[in-house]
């Protein structure tokens, strides 16, 4: 692959990732396990899934052809962007905030036990 196009690919799924986390882009899970797809301008398909072999993301245009496939082999981002698509379409945010409101943040110094100079061996 050409050098211009692995840039303009890896600004397309960094694009996707900030609008999955901003909530800019409304992802939905499909019938399909571990599949998700978003619609954009009514234009464009996207879906992101996970698979054995590692993470795809296709692209099809309004009459439903591929325009462009991309794997986390390619793309290690990839990844990200079907993580971001997850977390938007279960809402995990909104339930982690949920819990913690309930539960109280986190205590300081939270991570083990502290570390002093008698631990170090030298």
């Amino acid at each position: 692959m050409n050098e211009h196009y692995r840039q303009a690919n890896n600004a397309l799924i960094e694009s996707l990732i900030r609008g999955a986390e901003s909530g800019r882009l409304q992802w939905q899970a499909t019938a399909a396990e571990n599949e998700f797809t978003a619609a954009f301008k009514g234009k464009y398909a996207l879906t992101v899934s996970r698979h054995s072999q590692g993470d795809l993301f296709v692209m099809f245009d309004d009459s439903g052809r591929e325009m462009l496939r991309i794997n986390s082999d390619e793309d290690p981002d990839v990844e990200r962007l079907f993580e971001a698509a997850q977390r938007s379409t279960l809402n995990v945010d909104a339930a982690i905030r949920e819990i913690v409101d309930e539960l109280g943040p986190p205590a300081a110094g939270r991570g083990g036990p502290e570390i002093t100079d008698d631990d170090i061996p030298f």
